[in-house]
């Protein structure tokens, strides 16, 4: 079930979010060797530009971070003649698929806004409805709109980091949507991986009431805002993608040591639980397309890299299929 999913996120991996923005590595020498030790246990654990082959069809898979950073202008020289050489492109979610997104959403506000009865922060409480409007200062979604949606899309509007939301509004998105275009420039054909309508009900499938009680549970938890964790972008440069996993799941530990055991417990096992479905989940979906394509044609894949490494990962499930698997290097020099 999705319970808190994003809406629990964003109280609890608030500062995963900001570590996006924050080049600074914080973590001690022993943790971080421990957490390496533990991330290469698993297979493809370091890498984000892949060769994969089969019967002489050659395609590339990249991993990507989501957001804008100057230095995704050096990976797309290394990607463009690979995207060239590709006779199709496949990222998550298109452009157009966006739009429909949107669409979707538009045509049915029952499925993002509280449409009966007491809005939102009626239903939370005054102590929870306070520590949530703290949490919206400066992401440009004024208390009174947030009172009418629900807490899985108001979780949703509010998992970037401010520095990204700026970013967004100056017109600078992530590497995928350089990959997209540069193939649209060059006329290859651009698919998306993700069910659109399916992503939605994902998302909105549990009841009001449940989405309220965790959210409410999730802010009454007081977990730490800390935003001067390591940053996760210097793991995606440095592609040690395996490790920014674990580094994840080491963080929610952190930031929740001082909860009693249940609500660890209960919050670990939401946050794992998300992680699989968004992770391992999609992998497997995607499969289903992904097969018949790489088999037939020469294609370039973009998705984000946490798809990429580990037993559940599209390199691997490839591997198992019968592709031989290669890393490449993003470096030029």
């Amino acid at each position: 079930m999705i319970r808190i999913l994003l809406s629990t996120l964003l109280i609890c991996l608030a500062n995963l979010a900001h570590a996006l923005c924050n080049e600074e590595a914080t973590l001690s020498a022993d943790v971080l060797q421990r957490l390496r030790t533990e991330a290469a246990q698993h297979p493809f654990h370091q890498g984000n530009l892949w060769q994969v082959e089969k019967d002489g069809i050659t395609s590339y898979l990249f991993g990507t971070m989501h957001l804008h950073d100057p230095r995704h202008a050096a990976s797309m020289a290394r990607l463009k003649p690979l995207i060239a050489a590709s006779d199709t492109v496949l990222v998550e979610v298109t452009k157009a698929g966006e739009a429909e997104l949107q669409k979707e959403l538009i045509g049915d506000p029952n499925r993002y806004l509280i449409t009966e009865g007491d809005s939102l922060m009626d239903r939370l409480g005054p102590e929870a409805w306070d520590k949530l409007t703290a949490q919206l200062d400066g992401r440009g979604i004024p208390p009174f709109m947030a009172a009418k949606f629900q807490p899985w899309f108001l979780g949703f509007s509010m998992m970037l980091p401010k520095c990204a939301m700026e970013d967004l509004q100056a017109g600078r998105f992530g590497i995928d949507k350089a990959i997209e275009a540069e193939a649209v420039a060059i006329g290859r054909p651009v698919g998306g991986l993700d069910d659109v309508a399916a992503l939605i009900a994902y998302f909105a499938k549990d009841p009001l009431d449940q989405q309220v009680e965790e959210l409410r549970w999730s802010l009454m938890l007081d977990l730490p805002m800390d935003p001067g964790s390591a940053g996760l972008s210097n793991f995606y440069f440095a592609e040690e993608t395996q490790l920014a996993w674990h580094y994840s799941l080491y963080e929610v530990e952190r930031v929740t040591a001082d909860l009693g055991q249940a609500d660890q417990d209960r919050l670990m096992g939401l946050v794992r639980e998300m992680l699989d479905d968004l992770i391992s989940g999609r992998n497997q979906q995607w499969m289903d397309q992904l097969l018949p394509t790489l088999n037939q044609t020469r294609s370039f894949v973009a998705v984000g890299a946490l798809h990429l490494p580990g037993e559940q990962g599209l390199l691997n499930l490839l591997h198992q299929e019968g592709f031989t698997v290669s890393s490449l290097s993003i470096d030029q020099r």
